[in-house]
């Protein structure tokens, strides 16, 4: 059911059928949207841990590109096919960062806002990019990036994670995020924490990432 009459939905489930999924548009492409949110739940959930809510809806909604919130999406009808999937992907990802582990979010975007992009670029194989920014530290809050908030905390940000991915081994890395998940399960964690659990379980393997966490944190190394 819709208030507006020119909305229309489709209803479907998670691949694993344990999530109802109900996608809202009177525009954009219900069957790509529903597509691209069963494939990313279930990426996500392998890496991560279970999605938290019984339920996602994904919504067509003016204002602004694309924004998140526990259990729901809002998605621009002016975006064209290739940026709708990649939204799809990056906002689902708030779901685990912020959604289900909180953490201050204009304080702290490193911790959700480049956690849900590196994740977004991992599903879809890109953990590249253009940079136009100068290199820039990743501990503070978005009002200090001015104009390259995006290409410093989303882009840069995203790159760095992968770069720790490669230093400390895909397997440690994704047991350490998903532990990070699960101790701090719908309950604030933040930049320090995901990068104190992510150091300490390097460590157990022998990789030293105070150097790299240095460079670009010196707020909290």
């Amino acid at each position: 059911f819709t208030a507006a009459p020119d909305f229309k939905t489709l209803a479907g489930h998670s691949l694993d059928g344990d999530t109802d999924i109900v996608v809202y548009s009177r525009t954009l492409p219900r069957a790509l949207m529903l597509d691209h949110a069963q494939r990313a739940l279930r990426a996500f959930e392998a890496k991560l841990g279970p999605y938290p809510y019984p339920r996602l809806t994904v919504s067509e909604s003016s204002g602004g590109v694309a924004h998140e919130s526990p259990g729901h999406i809002w998605l621009s009808p002016t975006l064209s096919v290739t940026r709708l999937g990649e939204l799809v992907v990056h906002e689902i990802a708030h779901q685990w960062f912020y959604a289900l582990v909180g953490n201050d979010q204009p304080g702290q975007p490193f911790a959700d806002e480049s956690m849900a992009e590196f994740l977004g670029r991992w599903f879809f194989g890109d953990l590249g990019g253009p940079r136009s920014c100068a290199r820039d530290r990743l501990d503070k809050g978005i009002g200090y990036y001015d104009g390259c908030l995006y290409d410093v905390i989303y882009t840069q940000g995203s790159t760095f994670l992968a770069g720790l991915k490669e230093d400390m081994g895909a397997r440690t890395f994704w047991a350490a995020l998903r532990q990070y998940v699960a101790e701090n399960r719908f309950r604030f964690g933040g930049t320090a924490d995901l990068l104190d659990a992510l150091y300490s379980s390097a460590q157990a393997v022998g990789v030293d990432l105070r150097p790299r966490l240095a460079a670009r944190f010196p707020r909290f190394y």
